[in-house]
C-alpha cells in the first residue's frame, strides 16, 4: 500500500496545514544595524568680494570700488572724485595709529579709499534740497570701507601770468578752470595766490604740442586764495 504525505492527508480530512512557526529571536542578540545620517560640515567663511580698482581717468561705477583722488572742498563735506565725504567719516576711516587730521589738513591731500558706491538721478531725488541742487547723475557712498592718506597737500605760492591753454603759477602750470572754480568771479591774471593741490608731471605723446623737455609740469588745485 502506497503511503500518502502528511499534507495530503490533512487536505483530505479538511484540516488546514499548520502554519509554519515564526523565527525566534535569541536575547541578547545584536539589533539589526542602523544608518546613521551624518551632519552636514560647517559651510566654509565666504570671503569679502575684492573691491574693483578704478583708474585715475575711469568713470565711477556701482558697487564696492577703490579709487584715489584728491581732496576739494564743497557742500556738506569733502570731494573725491565727485563723491562727498563727511570729514567725521573719512577720519574714523583711516588706520588705527594714525593721526587723525583736520579740514584743513585734508583739502588737497591725495587719498585712497574703499567705498560701495551708489549711482543717483538728479530726476529722481526724493525732495531733498541738497540733491536738486545737481545736475544729472552722481553717486553717493553708501558705505566708506578704509581710507589712507597717498600724499600730503602740497603749497605753491606765487603770481599768476598767462601760458598757452594754462596759468603759470611759479614753475608750475594750472589750469584756468581750476583757478576759475577756487577764485570765483576774479581774474587772477597779475595776482599773487595761494594753492593748496598737487604736483604732478604729464608726459606729452609723439608728435603733440609740447615744452621741449616733452612734458608739462602741471599743479591740480583743490583751493586757492588771493595773497597780499
Amino acid at each position: 500500500m502506497r503511503r500518502l504525505p502528511i499534507v495530503a492527508i490533512l487536505a483530505l480530512a479538511g484540516c488546514p496545514p499548520s502554519e509554519p512557526p515564526a523565527p525566534t529571536v535569541e536575547v541578547g542578540s545584536a539589533a539589526p544595524p542602523t544608518t546613521e545620517i551624518a551632519e552636514p560640515a560647517p559651510a566654509a567663511p565666504t570671503k569679502t568680494s575684492a573691491p574693483l580698482r578704478l583708474g585715475d581717468d575711469e568713470p565711477l561705477r556701482e558697487g564696492l570700488v577703490e579709487m584715489t583722488g584728491m581732496v576739494r572742498p564743497t557742500k556738506g563735506g569733502l570731494d573725491v572724485r565727485g563723491v562727498t565725504f563727511a570729514l567725521e567719516t573719512l577720519t574714523a576711516a583711516l588706520p588705527p595709529g594714525s593721526d587723525e587730521p583736520g579740514y584743513d589738513e585734508l583739502i588737497g591731500a591725495k587719498l585712497r579709499v574703499v567705498a560701495e558706491l551708489h549711482a543717483r538721478h538728479a530726476a529722481s531725488n526724493d525732495g531733498d534740497v541738497a540733491i536738486q541742487s545737481r545736475a544729472g547723475d552722481w553717486f553717493e557712498a553708501r558705505r566708506l570701507v578704509e581710507a589712507s592718506i597717498l600724499a600730503p597737500a602740497a603749497t605753491l605760492e606765487g603770481r599768476v601770468g598767462r601760458s598757452k591753454g594754462f596759468y603759470a603759477v611759479g614753475d608750475r602750470l594750472v589750469s584756468r578752470e581750476d583757478l576759475a572754480w577756487s577764485l570765483r568771479g576774479v581774474d587772477p591774471v597779475g595776482k599773487r595766490v595761494r594753492l593748496r593741490g598737487q604736483p604732478h608731471t604729464h608726459v606729452c605723446p609723439p608728435q603733440a604740442q609740447c615744452l621741449i623737455s616733452g612734458e608739462l609740469p602741471l599743479f591740480d588745485v583743490a583751493d586757492a586764495e588771493l595773497v597780499p
